[in-house]
């Protein structure tokens, strides 16, 4: 199972490599919300470390070069909010207080030393808070491979997440797990940093679901991981790729950002290298092939694998398990009540365990043990306006390790209050009022956090941030009793007339004669035109007998400018002085003879061949680069269009350099024509020749895309005489 994940629908992984054609998914959803994951989009600060005892404790055995985390502990009141420019977001804060009824300590039973005993406490708080963090969809953990993740950054002192990646590469290696993560924490090499400790703890219930599936299998080159709308009246984007470098260790992987429109236009930054790196021009391909659009330079390397994966949508629980009432506004008469609605009544100053009401948010379900140890610790209520801070008891899990800081919590449903983590607890009022606002105005979640945030701010308080309030809304819906309820209380489970999609354009009843037809009908005033695609529309017609022609030219083409590299290349090691240049002199002289032998051997078959279409062309053949577009396998009219080949007809009547102008839309002609004036200052006659042919099958191929009515279509259209239809029945 792939964790964490925000409910709802989510765009697939996007994946691409080299040699393969990109998987073009959806990139927007219907609501509008692109993003499945949110970050704080502040500018990163330089992290504070301080010193302290590395702890001891059992473990699997990992591998030195993992990389380490920070002993550290902060205490935070109230939610903290990150702000760069206008864009703010506020994350949640997981308060650990303890009062007489028990202690953190109590739930802790890996082993310590006595002098370790307190960093060992402060740690774990600092560990709890990053595992409610992971949970709740405010930090990113994901993983995009076989053995890579992609991981967000975690700031220990404040608790809180960075607007930084990193990548993480877990194997097994034998009877030992080597785990390198590229976090600063890790790199420090001080113990685990979080993301290490995330995984050892939670990879047998996290990460170990279809890791030998297909579609862990191969790792793609380049991989779309994240998808963001920056801001609610904007169309522009924040996209992250996880793109492979050079080398195939983890230290050439780089995260590459994209910020700006989907088309394309935007800014480009890489985490490793220089603005244009090899990286970013991946990533920008890789976007071009999403979007049907050229982007950046190509880079010339080895081609790889292409995947397209679709993220796996994982189920939000939270603590709070019992069923709840549809909002008073959506209940129907025959909804039976299962429970008594207390709303404007006092909060509860503590909420207790029961027997009955109370479960863990695990996949164990665990419930309250009476005679076990409990603790009673701060928590924060979100209600419509303002925050509250109460007391809430809560038991260790009796299944889960100790590790994992899963604990059990009341379910306080007869309050209307739901108990996300037992950290964040919502009123039912307020979760109520975002259905409301979403059925009515179809409202976004950032829509309406930033609304009630605006609300506490007036209080004095804080607000929780999208990500959190998205992923218990999610849970809170689905405990709301909204089944069966499909049916009319009045018409039944079929009732004589359904509304699938209401609009305004219709014919009205008394209209619909046996004379109506729908537009898609032909009427005798229609344009005909042959169903049947024109055949052989390409600049050199070849039958399926003498397509090797057509490879056979692009091929001498392409050695052309291979060529033209090694050219390059032994100019660059003509400046070299070092001791092997003589040797790679000789390898580069012979590569070059064995090129030039080749296309000697296939000059005089292409120019026979040209002679037979035309005799102007093998001339020209000689001198003229660059056109390949004559052996492209596709129609002339998208080398030259209607428009274009108008122009280019004219050109051959008057040929002079004025008019030679017009053909800006046939950019390959056009360089051929600039380059003879430039050198020659005139066009040779083969030149003229071979325009002349263009006009010629050009007019072709057009002529047999327009086969049938080529008469111009009226200004306004002939109407039937049958007008019976207007007639009231």
């Amino acid at each position: 199972m792939e964790h964490p994940a925000s409910p709802g629908d989510r765009p697939p992984i996007l994946e691409e490599s080299e040699d393969e054609e990109a998987v073009k998914g959806p990139i927007v959803d219907s609501d509008g919300e692109t993003e499945w994951l949110q970050s704080p989009t502040k500018n990163p600060k330089r992290r504070q470390r301080r010193g302290g005892n590395v702890r001891r404790r059992k473990r699997r055995a990992v591998e030195s070069s993992s990389i380490p985390t920070v002993d550290a502990s902060s205490t935070v009141g109230v939610p903290e909010r990150q702000e760069t420019g206008s864009d703010t977001v506020d994350l949640p804060h997981f308060p650990s207080a303890i009062d007489d009824h028990g202690s953190l300590e109590d739930m802790i039973v890996e082993e310590a030393g006595d002098g370790d005993r307190g960093d060992l406490i402060a740690e774990d708080a600092d560990f709890e808070a990053f595992i409610r963090m992971v949970e709740s969809g405010c930090i990113g953990f994901k993983r995009i491979g076989r053995f890579l993740f992609v991981v967000q950054g975690w700031n220990q002192r404040k608790r809180e997440a960075e607007d930084r990646w990193y990548h993480m590469e877990c194997r097994d290696v034998g009877d030992t797990t080597k785990i390198e993560c590229m976090c600063p924490e890790a790199k420090a090499q001080r113990g685990l940093c979080m993301h290490q400790e995330y995984f050892l703890e939670f990879r047998d219930t996290h990460f170990d679901s279809g890791i030998e599936s297909e579609i862990w299998r191969r790792d793609a080159d380049v991989r779309l991981f994240w998808q963001e709308q920056l801001e609610l009246d904007s169309e522009k984007l924040l996209m992250r790729f996880s793109v492979k470098g050079a080398n195939e260790d983890l230290t050439g992987h780089a995260v590459v950002t994209y910020e700006g429109l989907e088309s394309g236009w935007g800014q480009w930054q890489c985490t490793k290298d220089r603005r244009d790196c090899v990286h970013i021009q991946r990533a920008k391909r890789f976007l071009g092939k999403v979007i049907g659009t050229e982007l950046g330079d190509e880079v010339e390397e080895e081609d790889g694998d292409a995947e397209s994966l679709e993220s796996e949508v994982v189920e939000e629980r939270a603590v709070s398990f019992l069923p709840v009432l549809p909002p008073v506004w959506a209940t129907l008469p025959t909804d039976t009540p299962i429970y008594t609605r207390t709303a404007g009544q006092a909060m509860p100053v503590t909420l207790h365990l029961t027997v009955e009401n109370s479960s863990s948010s695990c996949q164990h379900r665990s419930r309250f043990i009476p005679g076990n140890p409990t603790v009673t610790r701060k928590c924060q209520l979100y209600t419509l306006t303002e925050c509250l801070s109460l007391d809430i008891e809560v038991q260790a899990c009796s299944q889960c390790p100790k590790r994992h800081h899963c604990y059990v919590g009341p379910d306080p449903r007869e309050a209307e209050i739901f108990n996300y983590n037992n950290c964040a607890l919502f009123t039912h009022e307020l979760l109520n009022e975002y259905t409301s606002r979403l059925s009515n105005s179809e409202t976004p979640f950032v829509a309406f956090v930033s609304s009630v945030s605006r609300v506490y701010s007036g209080r004095g308080s804080r607000f929780v941030g999208e990500d959190l309030f998205r992923s218990a809304w999610f849970a809170f819906v689905s405990l709301q009793l909204l089944d069966n309820d499909m049916s009319c209380p009045v018409c039944g489970d079929t009732p004589e007339n359904v509304i699938w999609d209401g609009v305004t354009l219709a014919f009205s009843k008394k209209h619909l004669l046996d004379s109506l037809k729908p537009p898609t009908m032909p009427d005798d005033s229609s344009l005909q035109r042959p169903r049947k695609y024109a055949k052989n529309p390409q600049w050199i017609p070849l039958s399926k007998k003498d397509r090797p022609f057509r490879n056979m030219l692009i091929t001498w083409l392409q050695m052309g400018t291979r060529r033209r590299g090694l050219v390059e290349a032994s100019e660059f090691r003509a400046e070299e002085e070092d001791a092997g240049t003589g040797t790679s002199e000789a390898v580069l002289s012979r590569s070059k003879a064995s090129v030039d032998s080749d296309r000697d051997l296939g000059f005089a078959t292409i120019v026979k061949k040209l002679d037979e279409f035309v005799p102007a062309m093998g001339r020209l053949f000689r001198y003229v680069f660059g056109k390949g577009n004559l052996a492209a396998d596709e129609s002339a009219m998208q080398m030259v269009n209607a428009a274009s080949l108008q122009r280019l007809e004219e050109f051959v009547i008057q040929p002079s350099v004025q008019e030679s102008t017009r053909l800006i839309d046939i950019p390959a002609l056009l360089l051929v024509i600039e380059g003879e004036l430039r050198c020659h200052r005139s066009l040779p006659p083969e030149l003229w020749e071979v325009c002349q042919w263009m006009v010629r099958r050009g007019k072709e191929v057009l002529a047999n895309l327009k086969k049938g009515d080529l008469n111009p279509v009226p200004e306004r259209a002939t109407r039937s005489k049958d007008d019976s239809w207007k007639k009231v029945k």
